[in-house]
Protein backbone atom coordinates (compact mmCIF):
# COMPACT_ATOMS: atom_id res chain seq x y z
CA UNK A 1 0.00 0.00 0.00
CA UNK A 2 1.47 3.11 -1.24
CA UNK A 3 2.76 6.05 1.25
CA UNK A 4 0.53 9.16 1.95
CA UNK A 5 3.09 12.04 1.32
CA UNK A 6 2.06 15.99 2.26
CA UNK A 7 1.80 18.13 -0.18
CA UNK A 8 4.03 20.83 -0.47
CA UNK A 9 1.88 23.62 0.87
CA UNK A 10 1.71 21.65 3.86
CA UNK A 11 5.67 21.00 4.04
CA UNK A 12 6.47 25.27 3.68
CA UNK A 13 3.79 25.97 6.63
CA UNK A 14 5.70 23.50 9.46
CA UNK A 15 9.10 24.56 8.23
CA UNK A 16 7.57 28.37 8.75
CA UNK A 17 6.63 27.26 12.42
CA UNK A 18 9.44 25.57 13.30
CA UNK A 19 11.79 28.86 12.25
CA UNK A 20 9.42 30.47 14.59
CA UNK A 21 9.89 28.71 17.71
CA UNK A 22 14.01 29.18 16.87
CA UNK A 23 13.59 32.90 17.20
CA UNK A 24 14.77 34.42 19.95
CA UNK A 25 12.45 37.02 21.88
CA UNK A 26 14.20 39.88 23.99
CA UNK A 27 12.64 39.68 27.31
CA UNK A 28 15.31 42.12 29.12
CA UNK A 29 14.17 45.31 31.04
CA UNK A 30 15.88 48.13 32.42
CA UNK A 31 16.99 47.57 35.68
CA UNK A 32 15.59 50.55 37.78
CA UNK A 33 17.70 53.35 38.74
CA UNK A 34 18.21 54.22 42.09
CA UNK A 35 21.31 55.95 42.83
CA UNK A 36 21.70 59.74 43.86
CA UNK A 37 23.98 60.24 41.08
CA UNK A 38 21.71 59.43 38.38
CA UNK A 39 18.53 61.04 40.58
CA UNK A 40 20.49 64.04 39.81
CA UNK A 41 21.31 64.28 36.39
CA UNK A 42 17.61 63.21 35.97
CA UNK A 43 16.70 66.50 37.87
CA UNK A 44 18.93 68.50 36.02
CA UNK A 45 17.38 67.58 32.41
CA UNK A 46 14.18 68.40 33.95
CA UNK A 47 14.78 71.54 34.98
CA UNK A 48 17.24 72.84 31.52
CA UNK A 49 16.19 75.51 30.00
CA UNK A 50 14.69 75.85 26.58
CA UNK A 51 17.07 76.76 23.64
CA UNK A 52 17.74 80.47 23.61
CA UNK A 53 15.48 83.12 21.50
CA UNK A 54 16.23 86.89 22.11
CA UNK A 55 13.48 88.63 22.51
CA UNK A 56 14.65 92.31 22.16
CA UNK A 57 18.04 94.25 20.63
CA UNK A 58 20.02 93.78 23.56
CA UNK A 59 19.79 89.83 23.15
CA UNK A 60 21.94 89.75 19.92
CA UNK A 61 25.25 89.23 19.48
CA UNK A 62 28.12 92.04 19.07
CA UNK A 63 28.35 90.81 15.76
CA UNK A 64 24.54 90.85 14.52
CA UNK A 65 24.24 94.33 16.36
CA UNK A 66 26.66 95.94 14.97
CA UNK A 67 25.54 94.32 11.18
CA UNK A 68 22.23 96.45 12.30
CA UNK A 69 23.85 99.06 13.39
CA UNK A 70 25.39 99.69 10.21
CA UNK A 71 21.85 100.62 8.38
CA UNK A 72 20.66 103.17 11.15
CA UNK A 73 21.21 107.28 10.75
CA UNK A 74 23.92 109.01 12.96
CA UNK A 75 21.64 110.44 15.23
CA UNK A 76 19.53 106.60 15.93
CA UNK A 77 23.05 105.59 17.03
CA UNK A 78 23.87 108.40 18.91
CA UNK A 79 20.10 108.20 20.71
CA UNK A 80 21.02 104.37 21.76
CA UNK A 81 24.38 105.36 23.24
CA UNK A 82 22.70 106.97 26.10
CA UNK A 83 20.21 104.28 26.74
CA UNK A 84 22.63 102.05 28.83
CA UNK A 85 26.37 101.66 29.25
CA UNK A 86 26.64 98.64 27.63
CA UNK A 87 24.96 100.28 24.42
CA UNK A 88 27.86 102.91 25.18
CA UNK A 89 30.66 100.97 25.83
CA UNK A 90 29.43 99.10 22.26
CA UNK A 91 29.10 102.16 20.23
CA UNK A 92 32.56 103.56 21.45
CA UNK A 93 34.40 101.18 21.14
CA UNK A 94 33.69 100.38 17.29
CA UNK A 95 33.02 103.76 16.29
CA UNK A 96 35.18 104.25 13.57
CA UNK A 97 33.87 101.07 12.03
CA UNK A 98 30.40 102.19 12.81
CA UNK A 99 30.56 105.35 11.02
CA UNK A 100 32.65 104.50 8.17
CA UNK A 101 30.14 101.73 7.31
CA UNK A 102 27.51 104.33 7.49
CA UNK A 103 29.72 107.60 5.50
CA UNK A 104 30.04 104.49 2.57
CA UNK A 105 26.58 103.59 2.77
CA UNK A 106 24.52 106.58 2.79
CA UNK A 107 26.85 110.01 2.80
CA UNK A 108 29.37 108.80 -0.24
CA UNK A 109 28.87 111.81 -2.53
CA UNK A 110 28.64 113.87 0.86
CA UNK A 111 31.65 113.14 2.44
CA UNK A 112 33.58 113.76 -0.23
CA UNK A 113 33.02 117.28 -0.60
CA UNK A 114 33.19 118.06 3.03
CA UNK A 115 36.11 116.86 4.71
CA UNK A 116 37.93 116.81 7.93
CA UNK A 117 40.59 118.75 8.51
CA UNK A 118 43.96 117.26 9.53
CA UNK A 119 45.04 117.72 13.40
CA UNK A 120 47.95 119.21 14.96
CA UNK A 121 48.86 116.27 16.13
CA UNK A 122 48.75 114.22 13.41
CA UNK A 123 51.84 117.21 12.08
CA UNK A 124 54.30 115.76 14.52
CA UNK A 125 56.15 112.78 12.92
CA UNK A 126 59.25 112.20 11.84
CA UNK A 127 57.83 111.89 8.09
CA UNK A 128 56.97 115.29 8.11
CA UNK A 129 59.48 117.09 9.47
CA UNK A 130 61.82 115.11 7.19
CA UNK A 131 60.29 116.53 4.64
CA UNK A 132 58.85 119.69 5.33
CA UNK A 133 61.45 120.75 7.91
CA UNK A 134 59.33 122.76 11.12
CA UNK A 135 56.56 122.52 9.58
CA UNK A 136 55.05 124.37 12.80
CA UNK A 137 57.00 127.61 12.62
CA UNK A 138 56.16 127.81 8.81
CA UNK A 139 52.07 127.44 9.58
CA UNK A 140 52.78 130.15 12.15
CA UNK A 141 54.24 132.68 9.93
CA UNK A 142 51.62 131.67 6.99
CA UNK A 143 49.02 132.25 9.71
CA UNK A 144 50.14 135.44 10.85
CA UNK A 145 51.40 137.07 7.70
CA UNK A 146 49.87 135.31 4.59
CA UNK A 147 46.77 133.71 5.90
CA UNK A 148 44.71 136.99 6.85
CA UNK A 149 44.66 138.63 3.25
CA UNK A 150 42.58 135.93 2.65
CA UNK A 151 38.76 136.58 2.52
CA UNK A 152 37.15 135.63 5.95
CA UNK A 153 33.72 134.72 6.12
CA UNK A 154 32.29 136.73 9.11
CA UNK A 155 28.83 134.11 10.11
CA UNK A 156 31.41 131.70 11.25
CA UNK A 157 33.67 130.51 13.61
CA UNK A 158 37.51 130.85 12.41
CA UNK A 159 39.72 127.74 12.45
CA UNK A 160 41.88 127.04 15.02
CA UNK A 161 45.44 126.78 14.69
CA UNK A 162 46.51 124.75 17.82
CA UNK A 163 43.71 122.39 16.96
CA UNK A 164 43.84 122.56 12.93
CA UNK A 165 46.45 122.67 10.39
CA UNK A 166 46.65 125.94 8.94
CA UNK A 167 47.59 125.16 5.36
CA UNK A 168 44.60 126.70 2.82
CA UNK A 169 43.30 123.07 2.31
CA UNK A 170 42.59 122.53 5.81
CA UNK A 171 40.94 126.15 6.86
CA UNK A 172 39.10 125.31 3.42
CA UNK A 173 37.79 122.43 5.18
CA UNK A 174 37.26 123.80 8.61
CA UNK A 175 35.01 126.47 6.58
CA UNK A 176 33.11 124.30 4.82
CA UNK A 177 32.07 121.67 7.85
CA UNK A 178 31.26 125.27 9.72
CA UNK A 179 28.87 126.25 7.08
CA UNK A 180 27.06 122.52 6.57
CA UNK A 181 26.27 123.12 10.16
CA UNK A 182 25.45 127.00 10.30
CA UNK A 183 23.09 126.43 7.14
CA UNK A 184 21.30 123.28 8.66
CA UNK A 185 20.57 125.56 12.05
CA UNK A 186 18.48 128.61 9.77
CA UNK A 187 16.61 125.80 8.20
CA UNK A 188 13.38 126.14 10.09
CA UNK A 189 13.34 130.39 9.50
CA UNK A 190 13.93 129.29 5.66
CA UNK A 191 10.94 127.24 5.46
CA UNK A 192 9.05 129.74 7.33
CA UNK A 193 10.41 132.47 5.08
CA UNK A 194 11.78 134.57 8.43
CA UNK A 195 14.40 136.75 7.81
CA UNK A 196 17.79 135.84 8.61
CA UNK A 197 18.71 138.22 11.37
CA UNK A 198 21.84 140.88 10.55
CA UNK A 199 24.11 142.99 12.36
CA UNK A 200 26.39 146.09 11.70
CA UNK A 201 30.01 144.72 10.48
CA UNK A 202 32.79 144.81 13.26
CA UNK A 203 29.43 144.01 15.92
CA UNK A 204 29.02 140.49 17.26
CA UNK A 205 26.04 140.70 19.31
CA UNK A 206 25.78 137.84 22.66
CA UNK A 207 23.95 135.47 20.29
CA UNK A 208 26.11 135.61 17.00
CA UNK A 209 29.21 134.92 19.70
CA UNK A 210 27.01 132.05 21.88
CA UNK A 211 26.34 130.24 18.13
CA UNK A 212 29.99 130.78 17.16
CA UNK A 213 30.97 129.13 19.92
CA UNK A 214 28.50 126.32 19.43
CA UNK A 215 29.54 125.96 15.97
CA UNK A 216 33.00 125.31 16.94
CA UNK A 217 32.41 123.00 19.83
CA UNK A 218 30.36 120.66 16.98
CA UNK A 219 32.93 120.70 14.73
CA UNK A 220 36.12 120.57 17.01
CA UNK A 221 33.94 117.46 18.58
CA UNK A 222 33.32 115.89 15.34
CA UNK A 223 37.49 115.88 14.11
CA UNK A 224 37.35 113.38 17.46
CA UNK A 225 34.13 111.73 17.06
CA UNK A 226 33.17 109.72 13.63
CA UNK A 227 29.48 109.69 15.05
CA UNK A 228 29.39 113.38 15.33
CA UNK A 229 31.17 114.03 11.99
CA UNK A 230 29.06 111.36 10.39
CA UNK A 231 25.87 113.59 11.91
CA UNK A 232 27.04 116.90 10.21
CA UNK A 233 27.21 114.67 6.93
CA UNK A 234 23.50 114.03 7.99
CA UNK A 235 22.72 117.43 8.75
CA UNK A 236 23.59 118.63 5.58
CA UNK A 237 21.79 115.66 3.70
CA UNK A 238 18.52 117.21 5.49
CA UNK A 239 19.31 120.61 4.48
CA UNK A 240 19.52 119.99 1.15
CA UNK A 241 16.56 118.03 0.69
CA UNK A 242 14.87 121.04 2.55
CA UNK A 243 16.22 123.44 0.44
CA UNK A 244 15.27 121.55 -3.33
CA UNK A 245 11.92 121.32 -2.10
CA UNK A 246 11.69 124.77 -0.80
CA UNK A 247 13.36 126.15 -3.95
CA UNK A 248 10.85 124.23 -6.06
CA UNK A 249 7.76 125.87 -4.36
CA UNK A 250 9.21 129.23 -4.63
CA UNK A 251 7.72 130.29 -8.13
CA UNK A 252 10.11 133.08 -8.35
CA UNK A 253 12.61 130.42 -8.64
CA UNK A 254 12.28 129.89 -12.24
CA UNK A 255 16.11 128.07 -12.58
CA UNK A 256 16.29 124.66 -12.87
CA UNK A 257 16.24 122.54 -10.05
CA UNK A 258 18.00 119.59 -8.72
CA UNK A 259 16.01 116.66 -9.62
CA UNK A 260 14.92 114.23 -6.93
CA UNK A 261 12.07 112.07 -6.01
CA UNK A 262 10.28 111.27 -3.20
CA UNK A 263 11.51 108.03 -2.68
CA UNK A 264 15.21 109.96 -2.68
CA UNK A 265 14.19 111.78 0.13
CA UNK A 266 12.94 109.62 2.34
CA UNK A 267 15.72 107.31 1.66
CA UNK A 268 17.94 108.87 4.21
CA UNK A 269 20.98 108.55 1.63
CA UNK A 270 22.70 111.07 -0.86
CA UNK A 271 22.04 108.79 -4.00
CA UNK A 272 20.26 111.13 -5.84
CA UNK A 273 23.08 113.30 -5.48
CA UNK A 274 25.31 111.58 -8.13
CA UNK A 275 22.78 112.40 -10.90
CA UNK A 276 23.19 115.09 -13.02
CA UNK A 277 21.73 118.92 -12.05
CA UNK A 278 22.55 122.44 -11.22
CA UNK A 279 25.09 122.27 -8.17
CA UNK A 280 26.08 125.48 -6.47
CA UNK A 281 30.28 125.22 -5.09
CA UNK A 282 30.21 128.78 -4.80
CA UNK A 283 30.73 129.75 -1.12
CA UNK A 284 28.11 131.87 0.45
CA UNK A 285 29.55 134.46 2.36
CA UNK A 286 26.61 135.68 4.11
CA UNK A 287 23.42 134.40 5.04
CA UNK A 288 21.47 136.12 2.98
CA UNK A 289 22.50 133.76 0.05
CA UNK A 290 20.95 130.74 1.94
CA UNK A 291 17.81 132.28 0.70
CA UNK A 292 18.42 130.82 -2.56
CA UNK A 293 20.57 127.90 -1.88
CA UNK A 294 19.66 125.14 -3.30
CA UNK A 295 22.37 122.11 -3.49
CA UNK A 296 26.00 123.07 -1.62
CA UNK A 297 28.42 120.48 -2.57
CA UNK A 298 31.89 122.32 -2.95
CA UNK A 299 35.21 120.96 -4.57
CA UNK A 300 33.21 119.27 -7.48
CA UNK A 301 31.94 119.74 -10.91
CA UNK A 302 29.72 117.99 -13.69
CA UNK A 303 31.95 116.31 -16.94
CA UNK A 304 30.05 116.57 -19.71
CA UNK A 305 32.17 114.40 -21.67
CA UNK A 306 32.02 111.48 -18.74
CA UNK A 307 28.44 112.09 -17.39
CA UNK A 308 29.48 112.04 -14.03
CA UNK A 309 30.56 114.72 -11.18
CA UNK A 310 34.58 115.26 -10.17
CA UNK A 311 35.76 116.27 -6.99
CA UNK A 312 39.22 117.71 -6.21
CA UNK A 313 41.36 115.42 -5.06
CA UNK A 314 42.86 115.62 -1.84
CA UNK A 315 45.88 118.19 -1.66
CA UNK A 316 46.94 118.59 1.89
CA UNK A 317 50.41 117.79 1.39
CA UNK A 318 50.88 119.92 -1.80
CA UNK A 319 49.21 123.00 0.21
CA UNK A 320 52.33 122.37 2.91
CA UNK A 321 55.33 122.53 0.15
CA UNK A 322 52.68 125.54 -0.55
CA UNK A 323 53.22 127.32 2.55
CA UNK A 324 56.74 126.19 2.83
CA UNK A 325 57.70 127.94 -0.34
CA UNK A 326 55.56 131.00 0.32
CA UNK A 327 57.39 131.17 4.08
CA UNK A 328 60.38 131.15 2.75
CA UNK A 329 59.84 133.31 -0.38
CA UNK A 330 58.15 136.35 2.41
CA UNK A 331 61.25 135.84 4.77
CA UNK A 332 63.63 136.63 1.78
CA UNK A 333 61.16 139.30 1.30
CA UNK A 334 60.80 140.69 4.94
CA UNK A 335 65.05 140.58 4.80
CA UNK A 336 65.34 142.58 1.92
CA UNK A 337 63.10 145.20 2.64
CA UNK A 338 64.47 145.32 6.70
CA UNK A 339 67.73 145.60 4.95
CA UNK A 340 66.40 148.60 2.78
CA UNK A 341 65.47 150.29 6.22
CA UNK A 342 68.56 149.72 7.87
CA UNK A 343 70.55 151.53 4.82
CA UNK A 344 67.65 154.06 4.74
CA UNK A 345 67.97 154.90 8.21
CA UNK A 346 71.16 155.88 7.67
Amino acid sequence: MPKKTKPADAIANDDAAAAAEDVLVDLTQPIEKKSKKTKRQEMRMQKKRPPFKPRQFSDLDCDVMLCVLEFCVPTAIWALSKVCRGFRELIAANEQYIADRIIAFRYPNISRCFRLPVLVTQLDSSAIRDEFGDIERSLDIFKREILPKRIQLRHIPKHLSKVTCSCTSCVDRWNMLCLAVDFAHWQDDLDRGKPMPAHKWGVKPAWERQLRARYRQKVIAALHRPLLYAMILESHLDSTVRAIRRQRQNKANQLRHFPITPADARSGTDAFLANEGPSSADIPFSRDTYYMLEVFMPGRAWDGDEKKWLYMAVKHELDLRYVVAQVKAFEVVDKQISEINRQLSR
